[in-house]
């Protein structure tokens, strides 16, 4: 493991956590959007899983900003990658980004203050556009979440809250959070804006979003699914296991 940059020290409002694997091009406009944030109290942890396109080289680009970078020389997938920017952290508050993802510049100032407003509340969390896709969230509702994820990763925490990320899991890693957090008391508020947008192709895209009808199709009785959805439904249901859901 390589680190640079220097040990982090400072005390920071907020900690960004951005892993990455070979997703250079793309993390320069995200790290190009954190700029142009309205609230500047943040640290940027970039965390290399292991890349071959060097994105130190685009973190020397931004040097204005107080970004601290480590490398991997192994991949250890992206929820290893979060955690290890999470110990390394030194926020109030935590917020995990994908390489792909760029943030609205008046983001960090809205969330905090919800937050700041709401000390009861742990984790705030809003809408995006994925492609040319709008993704709407809802009033946070326990049960609801039980049921589907609704909460995108990028969403503002507090660091104390934070339980870390299921590095065994392959899916649903963000849904497994917030039900791990919220059996441990927390909850949520939701931010009715578009909070961020990301790119819908590429090797740093979220993750692959399945339209509904596909869900609704009676694949059983048709004797074959595809295998997307039948992934899917594998994770899901390792997800319902793990958290006791099958009853809801």
């Amino acid at each position: 493991m390589e680190r640079a940059l220097g040990i982090i020290a400072k005390v920071y409002m907020i900690s960004i956590i951005i892993p990455v694997l070979n997703h250079a091009q793309a993390l320069s406009r995200t790290l190009m959007a954190l700029r142009k944030q309205t609230v500047k109290d943040f640290e940027i942890i970039i965390v290399d899983d292991g890349s071959s396109d060097h994105p130190a080289e685009i973190v020397k680009k931004f040097n204005d900003l107080p970004i601290h970078f480590m490398r991997w020389t192994e991949n250890h997938g992206a929820s290893a990658a979060r955690n290890e920017g999470s110990r390394l952290s030194r926020g109030e508050f935590l917020l995990f980004l994908d390489a792909d993802i760029v943030l609205h510049p008046f983001v960090l100032e809205k969330m905090t203050s919800l937050l700041a407003k709401n000390m009861n509340i742990d984790f705030v969390y809003g809408n995006f556009i994925w492609g040319n896709k709008i993704f709407k969230g809802v009033e946070f509702n326990v049960q609801k979440l039980k049921q589907k994820n609704y909460i995108p990763t990028t969403s503002l925490m507090r660091a104390s809250a934070f339980v870390g990320f299921d590095e065994n899991l392959k899916r649903f890693q963000d849904w497994d959070l917030w039900l791990s957090m919220c059996e441990k008391g927390s909850r949520g508020i939701w931010l009715n804006e578009i909070i961020f947008h990301a790119e819908a192709s590429g090797p740093a895209r979220i993750s692959t979003w399945i339209p509904g009808f596909l869900h609704r199709i009676p694949w059983e009785k048709i004797g074959w699914m595809p295998e997307r959805i039948q992934k899917y439904r594998e994770a899901e249901k390792i997800i319902k296991e793990k958290h006791h859901l099958d009853s809801v």
